[in-house]
């Protein structure tokens, strides 16, 4: 009677196709990695920033307190969403990026302010207060060291455009400056502070 052996050995189980699997190498695991980084690079790249949102360095002072960008300070850094716009117009009260409008001599080629007057209503500054008709802003958000907003003329907001201010009252080129701006030339809202990381909110 013929017996069978238990140890058949390595050449009895490669030959039925038994070898055991080889661990993955590391150099595929980083090749995978590489590829994954490159995936996503062009994803943000070709569809993220273009499309859906950019983050936006703050150049200057004229948010505070809400934006840093004052001189000795770290300047913050936003996200902005570059989509909503195109379901909705801007609201009241929120902080927009938008390109330089073309009568404001200024090194940066994009602004951020905060909406306050919408199409065809009438913008006006006095008694310390910004005035929409004849109704006073409740504005938390404007600098105390300001004590207010100066008296500045009515104007009228056109259809398509939208008054911004920035919350520095009192050191900030604006729409009391270069007047209404066009909404299609909003780049988008901005609505999350990335950094630094201490100053990580929403706005």
């Amino acid at each position: 009677m013929a017996h069978v052996r238990d140890d058949a050995g390595p050449a009895a189980g490669e030959a039925a196709g038994l070898r055991e699997p080889a661990p993955p190498s590391l150099r595929g695991f980083l090749a995978s990695v590489v590829v994954l980084m490159l995936l996503v690079g062009a994803f943000s790249v070709f569809v993220i920033r273009p499309f859906l949102a950019e983050p936006f360095y703050i150049p200057s002072a004229s948010m505070e307190p809400t934006l840093h960008g004052c001189d000795g300070c770290v300047p913050d850094r936003v996200l902005v969403d570059k989509l909503s716009y195109r379901f909705r117009s801007p609201a009241r009260g929120e902080v927009v990026v938008f390109d330089r409008p073309a009568n404001l001599s200024v090194a940066e080629d994009r602004l951020i302010k905060r909406v306050i007057g919408l199409p065809g209503e009438t913008v006006s500054g006095h008694d310390g207060a910004v005035w929409i008709g004849d109704r006073p802003l409740d504005e938390p958000y404007v600098n105390p060291a300001c004590n207010g907003t100066a008296d500045f003329g009515a104007v009228t907001v056109p259809a398509g455009r939208v008054f911004v201010m920035g919350d520095n009252r009192c050191n900030s080129l604006d729409g009391r400056v270069f007047g209404p701006i066009k909404e299609s030339t909003i780049v988008g809202r901005a609505f999350l502070i990335v950094w630094p990381l201490d100053r990580l909110h929403w706005l």
